[in-house]
């Protein structure tokens, strides 16, 4: 504007006024100006020293450097503010990576608060981008210390023998992982070797249980008291199987492998994170001739700068760490998958693989103490960050959940899969089949077989019979009850006074036939109701009454006469009471009556069995009074339980349909038509009459006694 001087004053002393005046008010605007570009100066300068990422992102952004910016700003032009993330990044050497989001411009104004409100813009903006990297406490990180000036040269002498020994654990770790743990156990060597202990010992009548009346198979495969009879780590192979296939798909062991697979994953790709946030530190750090560390105050130390050669060791060990992960995962995913089965071990083995994994930092306790000042008191280093290939996710975020992924479908497919189908094939291999028999074999090695529970007494009942508890009572003997009047307890188990280990030895290899002589034996007879005559016998029974009540109602045993409903269905109750079960008598109530089904073999030889068999007269009854007799009826049931079980295996050629209504109806006459309905030449070696109904069956009561003229007795005298 024109100078106000005086209209008296003359035109050049007015023209010198006028410039002394424009002069100064032009000095002080040009002191207002300065102070504001060195503001902006040391404002963008200072930004770098927390994140490059400014002046990279921004800075660079307007293509120009920070003087540049600070002439653009004083010469009322409009700077774009900084990108947020997601925003369009320039770079003097990138393209264009997308649109950058709309934002007013920044023009600067005389008022000095409004310098500060850009400052403020600028750096909240620039934030956003921004991320600083600590260094960890870990050896892989302090090996960027080795041959420092701050450090002595047996500092950074120990720094390196500890990252030598790093990597050799490392390296020592991954090779016996490969050589040992990664390798299918599970194998076709293995299922044969349990085809043979199944045949060579799980069906073996030699470790048949009397007691449970089970095979070792079913012992094992049920987990119960085989422990004694086969090694611990197959029965706990066994288990891990059984626990490993599991019932539910979601909570079995191929799905703990899943998951242990996942957080293995999750921890080696925290460690590669680290890696990849050092390389961006690498790359952003100035580069000069040597490497620059300074003390920015009493607790904190700042990387200026790195030296070319120490930035190429770095990136040779980022390298290295990085090969070593990545050669650990995949190793240590193969060890989950292959390595055990045990729901315990693979827990375990996966916390093994992290403390692997962790051996760095593990070392750094190793470390000098100059060495872990330096690394403690390091200010974080700025790692700027790039721009995303797309504004919804991350790279980096997408590239390490896919590889976990990936990992984990692969592990699936390649290895879980497989040890699945091969740990149910040993279970098929080992439990499959039929496991209720047992075998043994002769001199020519023929196969002679049985079922182990012939009678079929319930499983569960099986531990409630007398048996069971006597064997306890002579663990506890203050289980023992007492009774009035008696001497001592009223045990179960036997005792003897002669010779009693030879006496309980030799019972072991005893048959049904020495079993029931033995028994009567220890009544002191040979073929009399023994309960009442023997206190242990009469307590074996009632301790047995609630197992055995599936065959007859029976609420106490105080003699023979109260189990005779159980005749029918065992040995034993035979053995015990041969003369209310019928084995004293031709015309007895049990069909099976011979000595191999536990009637004593000196009732045919005694003299009231002799004297009945002579009684009887040599007419046999009519089919219609034998239809009706109850003894006939009770045999008529037996002998089709007894033809049931001779035909099991072949049911199609069993001679008949209700073998129990035939035997009834037919009477007498089921001698003849069982020699006939045996094909071919079976019927030459069957005998009725002689209580032989097939060749390779145990004989049974004959019924020449009841049928002599259908079996051909003729008569001598008065008797058959």
């Amino acid at each position: 504007p024109p100078c106000a001087g005086s209209d008296t004053s003359p035109p050049q002393e007015s023209a010198a006024v006028c410039d002394d005046g424009l002069r100064e008010r032009c000095r002080i605007l040009e002191e207002r100006v300065g102070t504001l570009e060195q503001l902006l100066r040391d404002t963008l300068d200072a930004l770098p020293e927390r994140s490059d990422c400014c002046s990279h992102a921004c800075v660079a952004s307007h293509g120009g450097t920070h003087s540049e910016s600070v002439s653009q700003l004083t010469a009322g032009k409009t700077l774009a503010p900084c990108p947020r993330p997601g925003d369009k990044v320039m770079d003097s050497a990138d393209e264009e990576l997308g649109e950058a989001l709309p934002g007013d411009g920044f023009k600067p104004q005389s008022d000095s608060g409004t310098s500060t409100d850009f400052v403020q813009h600028v750096r909240v903006r620039c934030e956003d981008l921004c991320q600083e990297v600590r260094l960890h406490k870990s050896v892989w990180d302090a090996s960027l210390l080795i041959g420092c000036p701050q450090l002595t040269l047996w500092d950074s002498l120990f720094l390196m023998i500890c990252f030598v020994l790093n990597v050799l654990v490392l390296i020592t770790f991954l090779g016996i992982t490969f050589t040992l743990f990664t390798k299918q156990r599970f194998t076709l060597e293995l299922q044969q070797r349990f085809e043979d202990w199944r045949i060579n010992f799980g069906h073996s009548v030699k470790y048949y249980d009397h007691i449970t009346l089970t095979s070792l198979t079913q012992r094992v495969c049920a987990m119960d008291k085989s422990e004694p009879e086969m090694s611990s780590r197959s029965t706990e192979l066994l288990r891990q199987i059984k626990t490993y296939v599991g019932d539910n798909a979601l909570f079995n062991g191929p799905a703990l492998v899943r998951v242990a697979l996942l957080l293995w994953g999750l921890t080696v790709v925290s460690d590669l994170s680290q890696c990849w946030d050092l390389s961006r530190v690498f790359r952003a750090l100035p580069k000069t001739a040597v490497t620059v560390i300074q003390r920015t105050s009493s607790s904190s130390i700042k990387l200026s700068s790195i030296g070319a050669g120490r930035l190429r060791w770095m990136w040779c060990v980022l390298l290295l760490r990085v090969s070593s992960s990545v050669f650990l995962w995949e190793l240590g995913n193969q060890f989950l998958c292959y390595h055990s089965i045990s729901s315990s071990e693979i827990l375990l083995n996966a916390v093994a693989l992290e403390i692997v994994l962790n051996i760095d930092e593990a070392t750094y306790c190793l470390l000098p103490w100059r060495v872990k000042s330096i690394i403690g008191k390091m200010e974080p280093l700025p790692a700027p960050s790039r721009a995303p290939f797309h504004r919804a996710a991350d790279h980096r975020s997408c590239i390490f959940m896919s590889s976990i992924v990936a990992t984990v479908v692969i592990a699936q497919i390649v290895g879980i899969s497989h040890v699945q189908d091969a740990v149910v094939q040993l279970n098929a291999t080992l439990c499959g089949g039929t496991q209720d028999f047992v075998y043994s074999t002769d001199a020519f090695n023929l196969v002679y077989v049985s079922k182990t529970n012939p009678d079929e007494h319930p499983p569960e009942k099986i531990d409630e019979y007398g048996h069971t508890k006597a064997i306890n009572e002579t663990i506890y003997p203050e289980a023992i009850p007492r009774c009035s009047g008696c001497v001592k307890p009223q045990q179960m188990a036997f005792t003897f006074e002669v010779a009693p280990l030879e006496q309980v030895k030799k019972r072991i290899s005893w048959d049904v036939i020495e079993a029931s002589a033995g028994l009567q034996a220890l009544a002191g007879v040979e073929c009399e109701d023994a309960i009442g005559l023997s206190p242990e016998l009469q307590r074996f029974w009632n301790e047995s009454v609630d197992a055995l009540q599936v065959y007859g109602n029976v609420e106490q045993v105080r003699s023979c006469a109260d189990i005779e409903p159980w005749c029918m269905h065992f040995d034993k109750a035979r053995a015990s009471c041969p003369e209310t079960c019928g084995c004293a008598s031709p015309l007895g109530g049990v069909f099976l009556s011979t000595a191999i089904y536990g009637c004593p073999e000196a009732c045919k030889n005694t003299d009231r069995y002799l004297e009945r068999l002579a009684a009887l007269p040599c007419v046999e009854p009519a089919p219609s009074d034998l239809a009706i007799d109850t003894t006939w009826r009770r045999w008529s049931e037996q002998f089709a339980e007894k033809v049931a079980a001779m035909f099991e295996a072949s049911p199609d050629v069993r001679p008949c349909d209700d073998c129990a209504q035939t035997f009834r109806t037919l009477g007498c006459g089921i001698v003849k038509y069982w020699v006939n309905a045996i094909p071919g030449t079976l019927s030459a070696r069957v005998d009725p009459c002689a209580g032989i109904w097939l060749e390779d069956w145990p004989q049974v009561r004959p019924l020449a006694a009841t049928c002599p003229e259908s079996c051909g007795c003729m008569p001598d005298g008065d008797t058959p």
